[in-house]
């Protein structure tokens, strides 16, 4: 973490130099969305300038970008927006895999990505906040075992290209939010705030 940290301040610091003003730092899922937050809040308290963390995951879980991929039946994440982001580059890859990545193993719906000994303690500790873990078996991470589908009539790797669609209309508004935000830090420059009531005295 600290070196995913030192990475991303670095980087981002680089960028405040040469003149930028609206710094968007992005992490997918965990542990990214870690060293994002650090970074984002380490870098406001030696610049005292707004460097915005986007954890993606909550971009997913916006209940307009979730209604264009509720019901699919595999796994929807990394993979099919990976794709998703090449293709809307122009640099459209096949599927790896295809024939692999199709197939919908039942047995794993609800298995998690971790022993059944440990998962319900994992689970409750992770929705509580946030514990180390890591992956036992091949298909705990990766693939998910889950791309090329199609769903509603269409490819899920198109649907994936609505919902990068979708994040970005509800992302570039807040950049507006974000400048004006930086603006008013301007003109408002740190100063330590002085007490101008003493509590329980009238």
């Amino acid at each position: 973490m600290g070196e995913q940290v030192s990475i991303l301040k670095r980087t981002a610091l680089t960028l405040y130099k040469a003149g930028f003003r609206r710094t968007v730092l992005v992490g997918g899922t965990t542990p990214e969305n870690m060293g994002g937050i650090i970074a984002a809040r380490e870098l406001f308290d030696e610049t005292e300038q707004p460097f915005w963390f986007i954890e993606c995951e909550r971009l997913l879980a916006d209940p307009e970008v979730k209604a264009i991929y509720e019901g699919y039946p595999g796994n929807f994440g990394e993979t099919q927006l990976g794709l998703a982001a090449l293709k809307i580059l122009g640099r459209e890859r096949p599927i790896p895999a295809a024939g692999w990545a199709r197939e919908i193993d039942s047995k794993r719906d609800g298995k998690g990505d971790q022993p059944d000994e440990i998962r319900n303690d994992v689970v409750a500790m992770r929705t509580l906040g946030s514990v180390g873990f890591r992956y036992h078996e091949e298909g705990n991470h990766g693939n998910h075992g889950t791309a090329g589908i199609v769903y509603k009539g269409r490819l899920d790797v198109d649907m994936a290209v609505e919902v990068l669609g979708k994040c970005a209309d509800i992302l570039v508004p807040v950049l507006a939010k974000l400048s004006h935000y930086a603006d008013w830090l301007d003109k408002h420059p740190f100063k330590y705030i002085q007490a101008s009531e003493r509590l329980y005295e009238r």
